[in-house]
């Protein structure tokens, strides 16, 4: 395990109306992805449907966690009908790409804003053993395996999809998503990541 190992889970968290606009504009690719680092001294709630869950959510939802270390936000989105995503830390990826060293966020917050239907697979996988886990694994198509991760419940926790659901947890976590089995034939899996920066990075496109 590693030092400040930790994990909160929150459910309707937003107004439907505020989900529902963020939902259709990834799902139409209404806003960039990634968005610009969002310096926390210039979010704006009336820029866009994105600033304006980044500040109910950090500003509101999550205000003890909002300290004055706090810089800024990375923020990006995903929509996915099947399959699912590999093994990962989120980090400073241009650092990252300069110097070969993985440097995380202060924290990491997953929110998903559809469909409102429950969906099978999809799950979000973290590891429980660090940044070592992924740099030593053979694997990072792990997420293809999701039995193996779901039974392994000394080294993993494994988190379903569901509307309206706020993750946050230790960025020093490796985690993926597990392998889509069905649920979004109609409307995709969305996910809206917000990575809590105490310093201002340059975001890669």
């Amino acid at each position: 395990m590693f030092k400040n190992n930790f994990l909160f889970i929150f459910d309707d968290v937003l107004e439907e109306n505020l989900v529902e606009s963020l939902n259709k504009e990834i799902i139409n690719q209404k806003l960039p992805n990634p968005l610009h680092f969002v310096k926390k001294d210039k979010l704006n709630s009336n820029t866009n449907v994105a600033h304006e869950v980044i500040s109910n959510i950090w500003f509101d939802k999550l205000s003890f966690l909002n300290d004055n270390t706090i810089c800024g936000f990375e923020c990006w989105f995903n929509s996915m009908r099947k399959g699912g995503l590999h093994l990962h830390v989120d980090c400073d990826e241009k650092h990252y790409h300069d110097y070969s060293e993985i440097v995380p966020p202060k924290y990491t917050s997953v929110f998903y804003a559809g469909p409102k239907n429950s969906i099978v697979g999809g799950e979000l996988a973290i590891n429980l053993n660090g940044i070592t886990y992924f740099t030593d694994n053979k694997n990072p198509d792990i997420q293809q395996q999701p039995e193996k991760i779901k039974k392994d419940t000394k080294n993993w926790i494994t988190i379903p999809y569901k509307y309206n659901r706020l993750i946050v947890f230790d960025s020093q976590a490796a985690h993926c998503v597990l392998d889509i089995e069905s649920g979004t034939e109609n409307d995709p899996r969305v996910t809206f990541t917000m990575t809590a920066w105490d310093k201002e990075i340059q975001v890669l496109t």
